[in-house]
């Protein structure tokens, strides 16, 4: 399940202590904002923010970091969706962009 339909189910639970419209109404809100994203928005929820400047995703249970780098080769440096994005580790990324030697 994705996080749009764990949204939805959340706001479907909420339903039935007078509130339907304003449910509707956040849903409605929601799918608009979504409405011509390609299908995994959601995948922007899992960027690990708490690296600043970073693109590589959240080592999370289900997405563990334990990839290497197809730059350096340094291990359990990505994750499967970084892998799958085409990213290298951050330390490679800040070299081709001209900083972090």
């Amino acid at each position: 399940m994705n996080n749009k339909q764990k949204f939805e189910n959340f706001l479907e639970s909420l339903k039935g202590k007078n509130q339907d419209a304003l449910i509707e109404s956040v849903k409605s809100g929601f799918q608009a904002c979504y409405e011509g994203v390609e299908e995994d928005y959601d995948d922007d929820y899992d960027i690990d923010f708490e690296k600043s400047g970073s693109a590589l995703r959240k080592s999370t249970k289900s997405n563990p970091r334990n990839l290497p780098c197809p730059t350096c080769g340094e291990p359990d440096k990505l994750t499967a969706k970084d892998k799958a994005n085409g990213y290298q580790c951050d330390d490679c990324a800040d070299r081709a962009e001209g900083g972090g030697y």
